[in-house]
């Protein structure tokens, strides 16, 4: 049924038809004909027609899909189908950049994310390497297409459709950083790819609500590190990872904001940009370090620092160079993390 809804075989170009009963198989029609040439000998254009039916169908087939999977199956189902579930709704989330006005996609975000919540730490329970790796293979595929696809495709989004798959994108980001990240700490050949997503993420300023969250997510794998109990104690690895990605983040968003600053002169930047400025300086500031994750290579003065505040110490000279910003928000910021630094090296 989902495959029906989502035009199997695949096509680049849909239409919605809300015709009767009549039009069920024109989706099949119009698949086999997507390699002939027309008359002319050009390629034809794929147009796939598919009955507003199947997609009603394929919602509601979802819904129930995970229904049964959460009451009946047992740990061993559970991570037999995983891949396969995960690929179906990973299918039917993309019809996203295809029909966005089916509504499909949405419940398969939302089915999504309680498929990995019910079932990901199933996955432990397996002796069977090839469907571990394939669960996870399929569930970074799916994650990765939908949330770094090419987003030309999309229409204009009223303000409340903007709204709403803002928040779904960013209901992803929190189940990678509640539930996916902590059932992969200790498969490190993962972290690279799940790390990439999240960092390709901070560089999407046209979303700041998706760019916020992950780099609220990166913050949150290196503050954690420091539990002693809970999904993210233990996590030294993963955030060793993520922590020289974030600073050279930092480091990159604060120079391009340095040099902007000083060419528009009295003219302001974008408001978004400002924004990304001021999270990652609140956040600079709040975090703690654990003593036990290297900020640099062992030529730094920092590289044997224990203090938990020594990644201010690093920036800190771009952080000089942030006094010369026009915002006063920002230099509000700057003073507290200016006596934060004074309070490490003893100078107050």
């Amino acid at each position: 049924l989902v495959s029906k809804a989502t035009g199997y075989p695949y096509s680049n170009n849909y239409d919605i038809d809300d015709n009767n009963e009549n039009n069920n198989n024109k989706s099949d029609d119009n698949s086999n004909n997507n390699n002939n040439n027309d008359n002319d000998g050009k390629e034809s254009k794929s147009r796939l027609i598919c009955n507003k039916k199947h997609f009603n169908i394929a919602e509601k087939s979802l819904e129930v899909i995970v229904s049964l999977y959460k009451k009946y199956a047992s740990d061993e189902i559970k991570y037999q189908i995983f891949s396969d579930i995960i690929s179906v709704i990973g299918t039917a989330m993309n019809l996203k950049f295809q029909v966005y006005s089916t509504q499909l996609w949405k419940v398969a975000v939302k089915s999504y994310i309680e498929i990995i919540t019910i079932g990901l730490s199933s996955l432990y329970k397996t002796k069977n390497k090839n469907i571990f790796d394939n669960s996870w293979n399929s569930l970074i595929d799916s994650l990765e297409n939908f949330l770094l696809h090419d987003r030309s495709t999309l229409p204009s989004l009223s303000v409340n459709d903007s709204k709403e798959e803002a928040e779904l994108d960013v209901d992803l980001i929190i189940c990678l950083q509640q539930h996916i990240f902590p059932c992969c700490k200790n498969v490190e050949y993962l972290h690279s790819r799940l790390l990439d997503i999240i960092t390709l993420g901070t560089e999407q300023n046209s979303r700041e609500n998706f760019m916020d969250s992950c780099y609220r997510t990166l913050f949150t794998l290196i503050a954690r590190c420091n539990e002693k109990d809970g999904p993210f104690s233990s996590n030294e690895k993963l955030a060793q990872k993520a922590l020289p990605i974030l600073m050279d983040r930092c480091k990159i968003v604060l120079k391009k904001f340095i040099d902007d600053d000083y060419k528009t002169a009295r003219f302001p930047l974008p408001q978004s940009r400002l924004d990304e400025v001021l999270l990652l300086l609140t956040c600079l500031k709040e975090l703690e370090l654990n003593p036990k994750l290297k900020l640099c290579d062992s030529k730094s003065p920092f590289y044997n620092s224990n203090s938990t505040k020594r990644h201010l110490l690093y920036l800190f000279p771009l952080l000089c160079d942030c006094i010369t910003i026009h915002e006063v928000e920002i230099k509000h910021i700057l003073k507290d993390i200016f006596h934060d630094t004074a309070k490490e090296i003893g100078f107050e």
